[in-house]
């Protein structure tokens, strides 16, 4: 080997050597970036982990919430199959992106979607355990497959008009899916896809029929899920048989099979049979028996004039009656073999009597709505008026009174078939004339056997409670009732005494001519009419009636306040009252028995601030409608306007037991005068509606402690009790609740 080529090898050599070194140094550092990539996917796997997309599998809906707890607000829902994005992950639950806001929804109804594997090949058929989510048919001419998700992809292809794909995944939660084409990984375009998710199946085995539906429309539409904007499924025709699932939220939308998913359609069309309508127990005791007095009486599935219809009774169809649902008006019924509800009203009521009786009190006798003088008055009985006792309670006799169950005391009814000689005379016979009433202003007022405080003390009157006086105790401090059923004293000292005949408002009729009867009832003979713009005397007011006595033509008769607008006295002229209905918007509030507080609240504001509007004073309502307003935004609303009262509107929700109307103040300021407007505002709900009287106390509510003039929260009752419900849910009740406040602010300012 010569020196030229050894030298050129040596160099061949050293050129190879270096490239070499080249390739090596290039090999370490790709190594070392692989190491850092592989630590960076890692590492962001583990940050990574959200957001991600998942799909709500709930059956119907998912409740979407303020915080990570049930316990926390509900501010929407998800509907099944919506795709969300969960940004953070709290326990439980997940956080996600709801309508701009944050919102949390429980991670028991989130199925997460797959992630890409890393190591999967780009294209590759996705891998035998990838979950097809749904399938698809083609809706379009030519589909666009692309090779990644979006519209500047490559293109792999086209599918046809007609053809059926399996889905695999939404990407980033759609519109784009992750299908298989030709044996690769894919994308097209879900808006031109029928999807079916595969979870669509038929109301699970264990799924309980409640009731039966016939549909009563020529086309009643079927949809997606339960709204009037929900996408339309199809159609049922008339007569069509259907299962009902479940009312949701309580209806009107029902849940139903419609070619083999779940469906929803609307209740108001469909005649609805519960499953468990069965005929009244064999056990089950006919109390009366009913005659119809209405060309076609309505006969519904529950007791309310919003339940669905069953029928009809026609004029002069005789029922048995087996209850009045919590005292009337409504009675159950049997209906075509089934428990059954009508309207009372409509009905001639006979009674199977244990015997006749005659009113013997010298001008009226109260009729109560219990066994006992605690009882509401829910009406009275002239002097000479027969009734029929059907049960005898103690001393008390339960008679049939306007349709309605009500109850009398024994020692004014003389029997006519029947006359016991061992009957002791009534004492109270000479003094039974109601010559007065009056209302407790003491918190605990002692009842005696006599008229002296050595008399023995038989019970207690509490404050706000009314009383009837008979007889004033030889011209003494003290006066005659009647507690318990026998005549006792209290001491008039502790009364707010209003004497019998005495005028306590003056009102003008609204009506073009107004009934004016012998009795509280519509069922009472009319004696006359007033025509529009009379001014009428008013000498009472009806416990939980709509009814006031009147004075008429040198007497006293009867006639409805709701057509009467009370005159007032002129003190509200250029006062300052804001009126706050309580709740509003997406705070519903309290709930219960079909009452929904935020619009029962408002209804009664708007009653009671056209009454004070029409009394001259300046009224400022802080919702009048339903919007959201915050307590301090309540508060502030009084204070920039320099009101002179602030009343705050609600109702009340608890146990199913708790009732009656309670009213709060706060001592912050001016405590002495909000005390005052509160026990005034009570004493007229409890008087007025019917309301038990359940307290006066104070309390530390944001909305009243923060005004800085007189001012009152009144709780008009719970929702949540059958009785104060069924006041509630009369169709007068908010005008006589508008009412009963104004009252108690005229009474306010007449101290």
């Amino acid at each position: 080997m010569n020196k030229e080529v050894f030298i050129g090898v040596r160099q061949k050599m050293l050129a190879l050597f270096l490239m070499m070194v080249v390739v090596f140094a290039t090999s370490w550092g790709n190594l070392n970036d692989g190491v850092v990539g592989e630590a960076s996917i890692v590492e962001a796997e583990e940050v990574g982990d959200v957001p991600f997309a998942g799909t709500v599998t709930a059956s119907i809906a998912l409740n979407v919430r303020t915080g990570p707890a049930n316990t926390y607000d509900r501010i929407g829902q998800l509907p099944p199959k919506e795709v969300v994005e969960v940004i953070e992950v709290h326990g439980n639950w997940y956080e996600i992106d709801y309508a701009s806001e944050i919102g949390y929804v429980h991670r028991s109804y989130i199925e997460e979607h797959p992630t890409n594997n890393p190591e999967q090949p780009e294209n590759e058929l996705p891998s035998d355990n990838q979950e097809v989510i749904a399938t698809g048919v083609v809706e379009h001419p030519q589909l666009i497959v692309r090779k990644e998700a979006g519209g500047s992809a490559p293109s792999l292809g086209f599918l046809d008009n007609g053809d059926s794909i399996d889905i695999y995944s939404y990407v980033d939660g759609g519109p784009w899916v992750q299908i298989e084409y030709e044996g690769n990984v894919a994308y097209t375009h879900s808006d031109y896809l029928t999807v079916t998710a595969l979870d669509e199946e038929e109301p699970a085995d264990n799924q309980e029929v409640i009731a039966t539906g016939v549909v009563e429309h020529p086309q009643l539409i079927v949809r997606e899920e339960a709204g009037g904007s929900a996408p339309s499924l199809g159609f049922l025709d008339n007569g069509d048989s259907v299962d009902i699932y479940s009312y949701v939220d309580g209806g009107p939308w029902v849940q139903i099979e419609y070619e083999g998913n779940v469906a929803y359609t609307h209740s108001g069309y469909l005649t609805v049979t519960a499953l468990d309508e069965e005929e009244p127990a064999d056990n089950q005791e006919v109390i009366a028996t009913g005659v119809v007095e209405h060309p076609q009486l309505i006969v519904r599935e529950e007791a309310g004039g919003s339940a669905p219809s069953l029928g009809f009774l026609d004029n002069g169809d005789s029922i048995d009656i087996y209850s009045y649902v919590d005292g009337g008006p409504w009675v159950q019924v049997e209906y075509e073999g089934n428990v059954a509800y009508t309207h009372s009203d409509y009905l001639t009521v006979v009674t199977d009597a244990l015997f006749e009786g005659t009113v013997t009190a010298s001008i009226a006798l109260n009729v109560r709505a219990g066994p006992a003088n605690t009882y509401d008055r829910i009406g009275q009985l002239p002097s000479q008026e027969i009734v029929e006792v059907i049960e005898v309670h103690g001393d008390w006799y339960e008679i049939d009174y306007s349709s309605e169950i009500g109850y009398v005391h024994s020692s004014y009814i003389e029997e006519h078939h029947t006359h016991d000689p061992n009957q002791p005379e009534d004492e109270a016979e000479e003094n039974q004339e109601v010559i007065a009433t009056g209302v407790v202003e003491h918190p605990q007022l002692i009842v005696r056997e006599g008229p002296s405080n050595t008399e023995e003390g038989i019970g207690f009157l509490s404050k706000g409670d009314h009383i009837e006086i008979y007889n004033y105790a030889d011209g003494s401090s003290w006066v005659q009732i009647i507690y318990n059923g026998d005549i006792a004293y209290t001491h008039m000292n502790y009364l707010d005494i209003t004497e019998k005949g005495d005028v306590i408002e003056t009102a003008n009729v609204t009506a073009s001519s107004l009934n004016v009867r012998t009795g509280p009832g519509a069922s009472y003979d009319s004696i006359g009419t007033l025509p529009s713009g009379t001014l009428v005397e008013i000498i009472e007011f009806q416990n939980g009636s709509p009814w006031v006595q009147i004075a008429y033509d040198g007497g006293y008769a009867y006639t409805h306040s709701g057509y009467l607008r009370v005159t007032g006295s002129g003190k509200l002229a250029g006062q300052t009252i804001v009126v706050d209905a309580g709740h509003g918007g997406h705070d519903p509030g309290a709930q219960g028995n079909g009452l929904i507080e935020k619009n029962l609240v408002l209804d009664v504001s708007r009653e009671f601030a056209s009454r004070l509007e029409e009394a001259g004073a300046n009224v400022i309502m802080t919702r009048d409608g339903d919007y959201f307003v915050t307590l301090g935004d309540r508060s502030r609303i009084a204070n920039n306007a320099n009101a002179d009262l602030f009343i705050s509107v609600h109702a009340n929700a608890f146990s199913p037991s708790a009732h009656g109307a309670e009213t709060f103040y706060n001592n912050t300021y001016s405590g002495r005068q909000s005390q005052q407007i509160a026990t005034d505002l009570q004493n007229r709900i409890v008087q007025d509606t019917g309301m038990r009287d359940r307290r006066v106390d104070p309390a530390n509510f944001a909305v009243i402690r923060n005004a800085t003039m007189p001012s009152t929260l009144v709780e008009l009752g719970f929702l949540t009790n059958a009785s104060d419900a069924a006041i509630m849910r009369q169709s007068n009740y908010p005008g006589r609740a508008g009412e009963a406040l104004y009252q108690g602010v005229l009474d306010y300012y007449n101290r």
